[in-house]
């Protein structure tokens, strides 16, 4: 069956490079450089730092991060990003100029891998607090914390500090 299915998804991505990909690449590394660009004028690596204090966040610090971009053609639209550990997958409009949207979302991604990397013991002290509410909503509150945490820091603060603008 892995066989079979990693037949197919090299199928795919032959199309996928043919329809998307190369007609694509030169707008993604445009837009490559001006969000790395923003990124520092907004100091990326300060909020991070910052954002990894607010978690408790045990990050190696010799273990930097990998934001993949991948392009989605058009300027508007709906659009997908992942956190997979130090490696964060984020698509982006290459025909959009949203480089304030995208960034607080890189950010929000990167919060995800924050949160991941709290200490056993933290997380279980989080956790107690939501344990020991009398609360109905308090298993709800606790499942969605994670996401909660990195749209009020990514989309909320980290844009907000970058751009000056509420989102």
């Amino acid at each position: 069956r892995h066989q079979r299915f990693f037949a197919i998804l090299g199928e795919l991505e032959s199309v996928y490079d043919r329809t998307l990909w190369i007609e694509q690449e030169s707008a993604l590394k445009e837009y490559r450089k001006k969000i790395s660009a923003l990124s520092e004028q907004w100091k990326l690596s300060a909020l991070f730092a910052k954002a990894s204090q607010f978690y408790r966040a045990e990050w190696p610090q010799d273990l930097g991060f990998r934001i993949n971009l991948y392009p989605i053609p058009g300027k508007r639209g709906h659009t997908s990003a992942e956190s997979l550990g130090s490696l964060e997958s984020v698509g982006v409009q290459v025909a959009s100029s949203d480089f304030e949207g995208d960034f607080g979302v890189i950010f929000h991604e990167l919060c995800h891998s924050l949160y991941k990397a709290q200490s056993p013991e933290f997380q279980a002290e989080l956790e107690g607090y939501f344990a020991k509410s009398k609360s109905r909503y308090a298993p709800y509150a606790y499942r969605t914390l994670n996401e909660a945490l990195a749209t009020a820091l990514g989309n909320g603060w980290a844009y907000e500090k970058a751009t000056g603008k509420t989102d």
